[in-house]
């Protein structure tokens, strides 16, 4: 059978991929400061695959800060949070101990709340600037709107498939040309291509497929031979950095209570005494509120969290019905003979290398958490990812008729012709079966200016997620 064709493949229908696919389609909004004279007649045919296309259940990814929600506006996706009964986010509020030397309150002081085990907690308002809002909500909420959105979109296919770790090759300049997938429906292997394929799932797992290794690089600019190639990253650095966990529990509301949290609409950051790490609490739905729970890597709280909650973090809630709703979940455990229903996600830390320039292969790019992770404790993953996809869809957008041309095939040209530079474990087909982005070096001018773009909302979000952290963790 003939492999399936198109301009773009993304794999990953998370949060990011959902939002590049409509970002890039005739529907998106960053269409309408782009002159139509640089724009297709026809809409992209974009493939967006995803193993799994039921409604996730995590504990990261509800959050979204006010940058967030206004990168959703400029995308035209701001809709994707209506009907999931998403809960407005004005900022922050930190409960920290009162010191017990501290004799009254001070004019800079807020008030006090007090846990069950004595506890005195002084809060501190961090209101949001100039009154914009974020929006916090369950996760599987918003990545089944985000997939809604992005399938109502002309020229977008949305597709349940595995894609395997083997990607389809051109043998002779290394050039990715698409994926392999088995459809949830079947079990024969297809393969489909694409001009451009985006990996945006959330994880590492396609890092060493796009980066190339350092004895496969051309030599740099100035470099008598291929013994002497640029300098790139070695596989362990590809990896991400885990830096401890979130334990999350969702925390019922009685039914009188449209809040529990110390502030209305407010994100809050717990420091407990003697505790592993921060509380994070938000609201996630009218009658919901997420708890998470640090335990830093190699705490040996983590081998007995159970007890650590129910020891140290329910006495030392800063409300009583936070305390009571958390009680309540343990009872419940306990009766039942069972554990806390509960879920963990790793802390994440993994700083974005350049993409292109010969860094990477062509034919394919990261997106998402796949290429920066920083720490969930900011909640800006999505804030950055959102943003990333306005700069870059921009630039494709803007030149898509010299990258994916007006819909026929176009003459491929290669930057990386060494053969034997370009060492292959996957998956190839023949050359002339190529069906690829013709002006690759337009792509390198775009790598360049989407990394410099992103450095000021990247840069300082990613460096406060870190910062903050280790404020808050007291390292």
């Amino acid at each position: 059978m003939n492999p399936s064709k198109y301009d773009v493949i993304i794999v990953g229908a998370g949060v990011a991929g959902p939002a590049m696919a409509y970002a890039l389609s005739s529907s998106s909004n960053l269409r309408k400061a782009i002159p139509e004279s640089s724009q297709r007649k026809k809409p992209l045919q974009i493939l967006l695959v995803d193993s799994k296309l039921r409604k996730p259940e995590r504990i990261v990814g509800e959050l979204l800060q006010p940058g967030g929600v206004l990168a959703l506006r400029r995308l035209g996706l701001e809709r994707a949070l209506d009907n999931i009964d998403a809960v407005r986010a004005k900022g922050y509020c930190v409960m920290r101990p009162k010191v017990p030397s501290s004799l009254g309150k001070s004019q800079n002081e807020g008030t006090f709340e007090k846990g069950s085990s004595g506890t005195q907690f002084e809060q501190v308002h961090i209101p949001y600037p100039d009154g914009n809002e974020g929006r916090s909500f369950h996760h599987g909420e918003f990545v089944s709107s985000l997939r809604a959105c992005a399938a109502s979109a002309p020229g977008v296919t949305l597709l349940e498939a595995s894609v395997q770790s083997d990607l389809v090759y051109c043998p002779h300049t290394g050039r990715i040309l698409g994926v392999r997938a088995t459809r949830s429906s079947g079990k024969r292997v297809e393969i489909f291509l694409a001009k451009l394929t985006i990996f945006a799932n959330g994880n590492s797992s396609f890092r060493k497929a796009v980066y190339l290794p350092a004895t496969t690089r051309p030599p740099a600019a100035g470099a008598e031979s291929i013994s002497s190639p640029a300098k790139t990253l070695t596989d362990k650095n590809l990896d991400t950095k885990a830096l401890g966990s979130f334990y999350g529990l969702v925390l019922p509301h009685p039914p009188n209570k449209s809040y529990i949290l110390p502030m209305y609409q407010h994100g809050t950051v717990v420091l407990v005494p003697d505790a592993a790490g921060p509380i994070l609490l938000y609201q996630v739905s009218s009658h919901d509120t997420r708890i998470l729970i640090d335990i830093p890597k190699n705490s040996p709280h983590a081998r007995a969290v159970p007890a650590y909650i129910k020891s140290i973090i329910l006495p030392n809630l800063p409300t009583p019905e936070l305390r009571e709703s958390l009680q309540s979940l343990v009872d419940e455990a306990e009766e039942k003979e069972g554990k806390l229903k509960m879920q963990s996600a790793i802390n994440p830390f993994f700083p974005a290398p350049p993409q292109g320039g010969c860094r990477t292969r062509e034919g394919g790019l990261l997106l998402g958490d796949a290429w920066n992770q920083r720490h969930p404790l900011t909640g800006g993953g999505m804030t950055v990812a959102f943003w990333d996809i306005v700069t870059l869809a921009s630039e494709l957008i803007s030149t898509e008729k010299e990258l994916f041309g007006e819909g026929g095939t176009e003459p491929a040209t290669s930057t990386n012709e060494s053969k034997d530079t370009m060492p292959l474990d996957g998956h190839v087909l023949k050359h002339e079966e190529e069906w690829t982005i013709g002006r690759w070096d337009l792509m390198d001018d775009i790598f360049n200016r989407w990394w410099w773009r992103r450095k000021g909302y990247a840069s300082t979000i990613n460096i406060l997620s870190v910062a903050l952290y280790d404020l808050f963790g007291g390292s």
